[in-house]
């Protein structure tokens, strides 16, 4: 199929004379044509391509600005979303939702994946080249600038809210599927797991992301699900070491408020529990018997964010290798880094 798909798109490029008048509408034709192709989505795209060439200056700028407007527009409505539920006005967020067409997030036909192209959302450039190194698409990957998992994450609040459960993992699974590495919507999931008291789908949707994570607060929130999914099966050891390492990686008050249900379920002593958490080389093994990581980072992740942010910063674009300098240090603390950070943060403008 993806031969004769090669060959339809060659048939297509073949018959273009580079007069733009005498091109947009053979692929007009073009267009009728194929529409009942099994390719048809590739083929029109490719269609859609050369026609955005074709147009005149004002075309494109009304194109432009009608495209934009779109956006601006979908864009405060999420913004409008957002604000009823930050009011607890669940009712007239969904309603708002529906009117717009978006109650489970953005429909998986916008900006669906064809046989040449995977359209994703990534938070910046270094997430879309891990993608591309660690995952090796066969297809070529796109973000358009659609913010897909603002979307699917106020739906899934709005389903949970309303405690339909397999909705909301309905459109987490979505989300995630657009977002892989929207740690929100992965967290989001594991909460709804939680409530399902579905303890082998938290396990596996927390080991299987462990690495997509690189935030400290994220890996400290990832160790904490860990730790009530030990808890919940009573393997008091291993829960333990989870909210110690969790603590390593960031405060959170929740940390204490789990390891005082440990021991007051368990039994424990806290002489024993004191000694445990204090014991950092203890943790190591015990976490290592069910294949986990005190440091479950990707290096590929600390890897860019260096690259990334060396290649800025000889650019002269001191505000993003800041930020890149930022998300190095952030997981790693290091002093190097540290100072790099600084050094661009001295050049921003006051």
């Amino acid at each position: 199929m993806q031969k004769q798909l090669q060959q339809i798109i060659a048939e297509i490029d073949a018959g273009l004379t580079g007069d733009d008048t005498r091109d947009r509408q053979y692929l007009r034709e073009c267009s009728d044509k194929y529409k009942e192709e099994p390719n048809q989505l590739e083929i029109q795209r490719h269609i859609g391509r050369h026609m955005a060439t074709r147009l005149s200056e004002e075309e494109r700028k009304g194109f432009e600005e009608a495209f934009n407007a779109d956006k601006a527009r979908n864009k405060q409505t999420l913004v409008d979303v957002l604000n009823l539920v930050k009011a607890k006005d669940i009712a007239g967020a969904e309603k708002l939702m529906a009117e717009n067409d978006i109650l489970d997030g953005y429909s998986p036909d916008l900006m669906r994946d064809d046989g040449v192209t995977t359209y994703l959302e990534f938070e910046n450039p270094i997430e879309e080249a891990y993608y591309n190194v660690k995952m090796k698409p066969e297809k070529r990957v796109v973000d358009v600038g659609i913010p897909f998992k603002t979307s699917y994450q106020l739906a899934a609040f709005v389903a949970v809210e309303k405690k339909e459960l397999d909705r909301a993992l309905r459109i987490l699974e979505t989300g995630i599927r657009r977002c892989p590495f929207a740690a929100d919507l992965i967290f989001e999931q594991g909460e709804v797991f939680k409530m399902q008291d579905k303890l082998q789908d938290l396990h596996k949707s927390m080991t299987s992301n462990s690495e997509h994570f690189y935030r400290r607060g994220d890996v400290a929130h990832y160790f904490r699900n860990l730790g009530w999914y030990f808890s919940s099966k009573q393997d008091w050891d291993t829960a333990i070491c989870c909210y110690a390492t969790s603590a390593m990686w960031q405060d959170h008050p929740m940390v204490n408020n789990e390891l005082t249900y440990i021991q007051q379920t368990s039994k424990r002593s806290m002489e024993d529990m004191t000694k445990l958490v204090q014991n950092p080389e203890s943790w190591k093994g015990i976490l290592e018997k069910q294949n986990l990581k005190i440091i479950p980072v990707d290096p590929l992740w600390i890897e860019l964010f260096q690259y990334f942010g060396e290649n800025a910063e000889k650019e002269g674009q001191y505000a993003y290798a800041a930020n890149c300098y930022h998300l190095h240090y952030d997981l790693t603390q290091s002093e190097e880094i540290k100072a790099r950070l600084e050094a661009c943060v001295a050049k921003l403008p006051k």
